[in-house]
């Protein structure tokens, strides 16, 4: 990080209680932020951070492998004094949590059926060619604890070994670069392309608006940006990847394709959405895309949601000029025109790549909204085709 020459002017204690000031506002609402670009303030603001974060983010990082459609294994933080076998203090072990993973045979994660599932998952691991693991942080803590508020991806596990135990160790802080440095890269590129989208949108309108109303917004971040960025972020892997020994080959799958507009091919498999995420009619595992259309939300990456979390963690408080408010329930009727946006997606996607392409929504009269049906209620949505 080039940092201005005025900060040599300071006298080095000034300059980093400055920095762990910065630190402390972004570390626990933020922690891409901080682990990205605050971390390079200077050696001891790095030394710093990489403790806080084994203290308080480690242990709110969980690792999911899925050795199929409906099996899978879910891993978390345990804190293990240091052995010979594992000298090297970067390296930490996560846990087979037990559970019951399939209730309607009742097959746990002790029996030796389920043991071997594990293995095959973990031979299936393949951080070139196939990643079939899924990487959460901050869950259920990220953006005010809201649903689909936290950081999910497939980053690689570096320095990944399964134990006997089926428990795993890794190099958490190589691990944790991967992810949020995806992540910060995901998050530029989508506001990117949501500007571009709101630009399109009021150079349409000649009403005098500094931005599109919330409706609005809502429309391009979930029919564009969320699997856009993602594929923005795969592509840069990719590249990163062409100088080492083992390119990455990227690969999507058939309902992957429809999510983010690219045409599937002819071979991709059969799958019926009705059945649900877990029940699809085939034995792979999901990839990133899939388990993100399910458990990711687009509202925590919205303006107005992040002001509104500002104010929570300022108990409530708004600024002194009265300006970035927001109000919960602006951000539950967002969650709630998500859903009905979701459950459109799910009756749309077309059974098998043969059918066609899904079917289209129909404009209302005035040709000004779009209406969905979500039981009784109808929700109209702003028409958007980005």
């Amino acid at each position: 990080m080039n940092l201005s020459r005025i900060w040599l002017s300071l006298p080095h204690d000034m300059t980093e209680e400055i920095f762990s000031h910065t630190v402390d506002t972004h570390f626990f609402a933020d922690p891409a932020y901080t682990w990205t670009q605050l971390r390079r303030l200077s050696a001891h603001q790095k030394r710093v951070i990489e403790r806080r974060f084994r203290e308080y983010w480690l242990p709110k990082l969980t690792i999911t492998v899925y050795a199929g459609s409906s099996r899978r294994y879910d891993y978390a933080f345990a804190e293990t004094p240091t052995t010979p076998e594992s000298a090297d203090r970067d390296s930490v072990m996560f846990v087979l949590q037990t559970q019951i993973q399939t209730p309607l045979i009742g097959l746990n994660q002790d029996l030796n059926v389920a043991k071997k599932h594990l293995k095959k998952a973990w031979h299936m691991y393949d951080p070139a060619t196939y990643r079939n693991i899924t990487v959460r942080l901050g869950e259920g803590v990220l953006s005010g604890g809201c649903r689909g508020g936290y950081t999910l991806n497939d980053t690689h596990l570096p320095g990944l070994k399964l134990l006997k135990s089926g428990n795993i160790r890794f190099n958490w802080k190589e691990a944790i670069s991967e992810l949020l440095r995806e992540e910060m890269h995901m998050r530029t590129a989508g506001k990117e392309m949501f500007g571009d989208a709101c630009s399109k949108w009021l150079a349409g309108h000649s009403e005098v608006l500094q931005f599109p109303p919330l409706e609005v917004q809502l429309g391009p971040w979930r029919c564009h940006v969320q699997p856009a960025r993602r594929v923005a972020a795969f592509k840069d892997r990719v590249e990163k990847s062409r100088g080492t020994g083992r390119p990455i080959q990227l690969k999507f799958r058939g309902r992957s394709k429809w999510l983010h507009k690219q045409e599937p091919d002819d071979d991709d498999e059969i799958f019926d959405h009705r059945l649900g995420f877990f029940a699809l009619c085939r034995r792979q595992p999901p990839d990133i895309f899939e388990v993100a259309e399910v458990e990711e939300s687009v509202v925590p990456m919205m303006e107005v949601s992040q002001t509104w979390v500002r104010q929570q963690l300022r108990g409530g408080k708004v600024t002194p000029d009265g300006s970035g408010i927001a109000k919960g329930h602006e951000i539950a009727d967002l969650y709630r025109k998500e859903c009905a946006w979701r459950i459109w997606i799910g009756e749309s996607l077309p059974l098998s790549p043969k059918e066609g392409p899904p079917k289209e929504l129909i404009p209302d009269e005035d040709e000004r909204g779009l209406e969905l049906v979500l039981g009784d209620e109808k929700i109209r949505w702003v028409k958007y085709f980005g």
